[in-house]
C-alpha cells in the first residue's frame, strides 16, 4: 500500500509538472505574436490574454484575467463585441471584422472553441494593428487619383489640338513624354480596335518587345481568353459612346501570364479620321492588396 501510495504521488507531481511545462509554453506561444490576442468565455471573462493584448490597455496579463473585458473598453465596443460573440456562439464558425479605434486601425478575428457536445464554450480573440497598412492604402488612393487627374487633363489638351503637322507632332512628344512619366501605357487605336501607334509600357503590357510585334493586331489578340468578348464589346462600345472610364480587364502574355489593367479611352479626330487614345495602367499591385485584404 505505501508502494502504491508513492507512485500516486510520484505521478501526481509528475502531472503536475507536465501541467506547468505546457502553460509556459502555451504562453510562450500567446507571447511570440505581435497580433493582440485573448482566451475569454462567452459572458466575455478573460481567461488569458498575451502580452501584446495587455500592452494596449497599459496592464500586465495577470491583472486582466478572471476579469470581464467590459471593464477594459468603451460600453459601445462592449455591445459589439458582445454581439460578435453571439454571431460566433449562433453560426458555429469565426467572424472576421475591421473597425477603428482613434487613430488605429485594428482586424479582427472570432473563433469558436467547442466543448465535448459540440458547443461553443470558450472563443479565441485575435486582433492586428493594420494601420500602416490602411495609410499605404490612401498614398495608393491618392495617387491613383492623381494619375487619373492628370490623364483627364491629358485628354482635354490632346483633343484641342488644333495645330499644324509639325506643331502635332511636337505636341504628341510633348504629351507622350507626360504619359511615359506615369508609366502609363499609351495606344492608338482604330475604330476596329487595331493598334495604329504604342509606346514601351504598352508594348511590355502586352508581353511583346518591340512595336513590330503589335503593329496593326487587333488588342484582342492579347486579352485573356476570358476577357475576350468584354473587351470586344468595350471597344465597339467606346466608338459608339466616345469614351470608356475604368475598365479593368486582364491581358495574357506569350507565356500565359496574366496582366491585369486599367483602361481609359476616347475617341479623338484626326486628319485621317477617328481614333481611339488608350491610356493603360498596370493594377497588378492593387489587384493583389485587394486580395490580401479580403483574405
Amino acid at each position: 500500500e505505501l508502494v502504491h501510495k508513492v507512485r500516486q504521488a510520484v505521478q501526481r507531481r509528475q502531472a503536475e509538472h507536465n501541467l506547468r511545462e505546457s502553460e509556459r509554453t502555451s504562453r510562450a506561444l500567446l507571447d511570440a505574436t505581435t497580433d493582440a490576442v485573448a482566451l475569454i468565455t462567452c459572458d466575455l471573462t478573460i481567461l488569458a490574454v498575451n502580452e501584446s493584448f495587455a500592452r494596449r490597455f497599459g496592464l500586465e496579463p495577470d491583472q486582466m484575467t478572471r476579469r470581464n473585458l467590459h471593464e477594459f473598453i468603451p460600453l459601445d465596443l462592449g455591445c459589439d463585441r458582445k454581439a460578435r460573440v453571439t454571431e460566433v456562439i449562433a453560426s458555429k464558425k469565426p467572424v472576421r471584422f475591421e473597425d477603428r479605434r482613434d487613430e488605429l486601425f485594428l482586424e479582427n478575428s472570432f473563433y469558436p472553441i467547442f466543448d465535448e457536445s459540440g458547443d461553443v464554450f470558450r472563443l479565441a480573440m485575435y486582433s492586428r494593428d493594420i494601420t500602416d497598412r490602411k495609410r499605404s492604402e490612401q498614398d495608393l488612393h491618392t495617387a491613383y487619383e492623381q494619375i487619373a487627374a492628370d490623364e483627364e487633363e491629358l485628354r482635354e489638351k490632346y483633343n484641342e489640338l488644333s495645330l499644324s503637322e509639325k506643331q502635332v507632332r511636337e505636341s504628341e512628344e510633348r504629351y507622350r513624354s507626360l504619359v511615359e512619366t506615369t508609366g502609363t501605357g499609351y495606344v492608338v487605336l482604330d475604330m476596329q480596335g487595331k493598334v495604329l501607334d504604342a509606346n514601351d509600357e504598352y508594348i511590355r503590357l502586352t508581353g511583346r518587345s518591340s512595336l513590330d510585334e503589335i503593329m496593326g493586331r487587333s488588342v484582342t489578340e492579347w486579352t485573356a481568353p476570358y476577357d475576350l468578348e468584354r473587351n470586344s464589346e468595350e471597344v465597339s462600345r467606346c466608338a459608339r459612346n466616345g469614351f470608356v472610364r475604368g475598365l479593368e480587364i486582364d491581358y495574357m502574355y506569350p507565356d500565359r501570364t496574366i496582366q491585369p489593367l486599367e483602361v481609359n479611352a476616347s475617341v479623338v479626330s484626326s486628319e485621317s479620321g477617328d481614333i481611339i487614345l488608350t491610356l493603360c495602367r498596370d493594377i497588378s499591385i492593387r489587384k493583389r492588396e485587394r486580395r490580401e485584404c479580403s483574405s
